[in-house]
């Protein structure tokens, strides 16, 4: 779970492209932690 967390702060700082380019697993580790 940590090292997907660090791979979307890494992605965050590209800006668009972490919303055209967003990986299955970011999107399972937010719907996780929004649980």
């Amino acid at each position: 779970m940590s090292e997907t967390i660090k791979k979307t702060r890494k992605t965050r700082k590209q800006g668009n492209t972490y919303i055209t380019t967003l990986p299955k697993e970011v999107i399972q580790a937010l719907s996780l932690i929004h649980i």
